[in-house]
């Protein structure tokens, strides 16, 4: 095996980050499933809007029991049309609509419970979800930045190691880089391993050939 040193080509940062990359393209399919399940025909918004119109409906029953109870011409002419033939009496008849109304109180606390917890679920993606989004629009702005000339060596302690791969890389920046002269200005990094499994683990998340 002998040493080389090679110009892979010249990329914006999306095309050297691919791991970065990639998230960018499976983080838009990932929104669209979060908005289905806040806010979609079955998602968190449906089941609260569900949830308050029965809480609304639980108040309005609630209230025309009361009025019905506070009103003693409307609320007899209601219960003997509403009871006809049926052999109750009024005690029986109180008791029912105290029940009715203890009732209807149990399940507007259940509902107010429901409705608590569902906007608190809310809220938490939405926390979640917004700086997300700027996350990585900002990335994506990044990932799009070059160009960045992309360079790879590899050299075994035969072929002089470290200090071999100092001196190519010397060499080519001495004699300068496509569309890069020598004299031009110069920022980069340079990511440096010994071993041949984190060399290869670096394949996995950024472009190395």
């Amino acid at each position: 095996m002998s040493g080389s040193l090679a110009i892979i080509g010249s990329f914006p940062l999306g095309g050297i980050n691919i791991a970065a990359a990639a998230s960018i393209g499976i983080i838009g399919p990932l929104f669209i499933q979060l908005d289905l399940a806040l806010f979609g025909a079955f998602g968190l918004g449906s089941l609260q809007a569900d949830i308050s119109a029965q809480f609304k409906a639980a108040i309005d029953l609630e209230l025309g029991l009361v009025l019905t109870i506070s009103d003693p011409t409307a609320g007899l002419q209601a219960l003997f049309g509403l009871m006809a033939g049926l052999q109750l009496s009024l005690p029986t008849i109180s008791l029912d609509f105290t029940a009715a109304i203890a009732a209807n109180i149990s399940l507007q606390a259940s509902l107010a419970i429901k409705l608590g917890g569902i906007s608190a679920l809310l809220e938490a993606a939405l926390a979640v979800k917004l700086p997300a989004i700027e996350f990585f629009a900002n990335l994506s702005a990044a990932l799009s930045a070059g160009p960045v000339h992309l360079l790879s060596f590899q050299y075994a302690a035969v072929d002089g190691g470290l200090a071999a791969a100092g001196t190519a890389i010397d060499a080519q920046f001495g004699a300068g880089l496509p569309s890069f002269p020598p004299g031009a200005d110069a920022f980069g990094i340079i990511l440096v391993t010994t071993t041949p499994s984190v060399f290869a683990s670096m394949s996995a998340v950024l472009k190395t050939a």
